[in-house]
């Protein structure tokens, strides 16, 4: 028998590849004699790179960059053997780096950029962007200055914009920006397909997670409109329509106008870098899961991409989730074959977060095929 762990990470408790370890740890005695095959999975967000690592090797390097707030903060980013580099971006402007001053209004991307030179200067020809948990909404222009870009005010004076000065932006120069770009392989991942501006878009979805008040989405949101209207003027390229311009504060938009980079969807692509698919050909079961699932789950996330490819093979699927609110409905259409809970209702996040390794491995103790 060959059964495939294949979990996304436990959110605030275990990491996916310390989830699928505790998993395969909890099957051993029920399975002695099974082949089992451990794949951490990410969907191009947090724990992106530490996935691939598992499977592509390489070495994590470190670079001190700035942080949302300007203020240093060392950051890693993965080079693989093959000369990519694997920069999750929210290594320099992730969320948890601002903190209790959360405010898109204030934070840059100018880390991302230091990190992403970082990566060129050591050689790498192809970078992977990862773009998730950021507490940005500058729409990459702080990236961009930190590779050359130069962004003008009405006085003609070079400066560094914000999300909250974005308007102030008169004319962008992209001749400056560092000349390796042009011979750099860009890929951004983004699990969502959100457009730039809008109701819809970037500031009025997301900007209130990171900080923003309803006061200032209207500023936040004509900002990015603005830049986009910056960069049509230099390039004669148009981003307000582009699927997946609004993830991370519009920083989607920023890597395929400063860097070409192509938008792909996060879990598809880690899935092919892994060789997924080709891990669950001959497997009797696959195992996903993460802290908690509900039928968003199943919306371009982990969930949807595991399912979608066990769909395809002759495997049956399975989950281990910490909570679960998915209906039946939604677990059937998917092809899930149970879905296995490690937490009851009512426990104090606390009593969770301690337990969480045991009890998903005596939760990997019951499951049966």
């Amino acid at each position: 028998m060959k059964i495939v762990i294949a979990p996304d990470s436990f959110k605030g408790t275990l990491s996916a590849t310390r989830a699928a370890e505790r998993i395969a740890e909890g099957l051993r005695g029920t399975y002695p004699d099974a082949e089992l095959v451990l794949s951490p999975i990410a969907d191009g967000g947090e724990g992106t790179m530490d996935c691939l690592k598992e499977v592509l090797g390489g070495e994590i390097l470190r670079s001190k960059v700035h942080g949302p707030f300007l203020e240093p903060v060392n950051a890693r980013f993965l080079l693989t053997p093959a000369g990519m580099a694997v920069v999750e971006t929210a290594e320099a402007i992730g969320l948890p780096l601002a903190g209790e001053r959360k405010n898109p209004l204030l934070t840059s991307t100018y880390g991302a950029g230091e990190l992403i030179r970082a990566a060129m200067d050591a050689g790498a020809k192809e970078v992977l962007l990862t773009l998730g948990g950021s507490s940005t909404n500058d729409g990459g222009i702080g990236m961009a200055c930190a590779l050359g870009l130069k962004a003008c005010n009405s006085e003609g004076k070079e400066f560094l914009p914000t999300g909250g000065t974005l308007s102030d932006i008169r004319a962008l120069d992209f001749m400056t920006l560092d000349a390796r770009i042009k011979s750099t392989s860009f890929t951004a991942l983004c699990d969502v397909t959100t457009k730039l501006t809008g109701a819809t878009g970037a500031s009025y979805i997301f900007a209130p997670q990171k900080g923003a008040g309803p006061q200032d989405l209207p500023l936040l949101d004509k900002g990015l409109f603005d830049l986009a209207q910056r960069i049509k003027e230099a390039t004669g390229k148009d981003y307000l329509d582009l699927e997946g311009g609004g993830a991370a504060g519009g920083l989607g938009m920023g890597t395929a106008a400063f860097l070409n980079a192509e938008l792909k969807k996060g879990i598809d692509t880690v899935l092919d870098l892994i060789g997924f698919q080709a891990k669950i050909q001959d497997a009797d079961a696959v195992i996903t899961g993460e802290g908690r699932v509900d039928n968003q789950s199943f919306m371009g996330k982990v969930l949807s991409g595991v399912a979608s490819r066990v769909k395809a093979s002759p495997a049956k699927l399975y989950i281990i989730a910490g909570s679960s609110t998915a209906d039946k409905d939604t677990l059937t259409k998917y092809g899930v074959q149970k879905l296995y809970v490690t937490s009851e209702p009512g426990r104090s996040w606390e009593d969770i977060r301690l337990h969480a390794e045991e009890d998903l491995l005596h939760t990997a103790q019951l499951f049966r095929i």
